[in-house]
């Protein structure tokens, strides 16, 4: 190989591993921008008693909504009653992962079909979000553009998410 090419792909490789940390990897998954998005946040801010305030790009086109789901089960009445569309139930809940506290991005504009893995468009889900926030109760979003402003409590104890706007 001519050495031109090795130093080619040396520098191909190095800018595809540098990617997800600036969050422009176009493999990463929505709801692991929001948690990066988060994260980020929740380091800049470490005032206790201060409001984070963190806009997101979920770098999503069309209609999404995104769910924080606390610790525990909910019924499909309460997803409902918290503003997820019905129609996303069945969604959601081949998500789910046991109790744990997760965040998901579901993509909702009417061209997409299915249910889980057979999605026309792929919703993804994060837990990691609970080794730096804590998410208390259920919040459910529709968004048809980006940002995503998430508002985040710096009360004595760990930080937990209040407001998704």
């Amino acid at each position: 190989m001519a050495p031109w090419r090795i130093g080619v792909l040396k520098l191909a490789v190095v800018a595809m591993a540098s990617m997800p940390q600036y969050n422009c990897d176009p493999f990463s998954d929505p709801a692991t921008r929001l948690e990066d998005c988060l994260a980020r946040a929740v380091k800049q801010e470490t005032t206790r008693g201060a409001l984070v305030i963190a806009s997101c790009d979920l770098k999503i086109t069309g209609r999404y909504v995104v769910v924080m789901h606390p610790p525990g089960e909910i019924s499909n009445e309460e997803l409902v009653y918290a503003g997820l569309p019905e129609n996303l139930v069945p969604e959601l809940r081949a998500m789910r992962l046991r109790g744990s506290p997760a965040i998901y991005v579901i993509a909702a504009d009417r061209t997409v079909t299915g249910i889980g893995a057979s999605r026309s468009v792929l919703s993804s889900r994060t837990t990691d979000q609970s080794t730096f926030v804590e998410i208390n109760h259920l919040m459910v979003i529709v968004r048809n553009a980006p940002p995503l402003t998430v508002e985040i409590g710096r009360p004595a104890g760990p930080p937990v998410i209040q407001r998704m706007r």
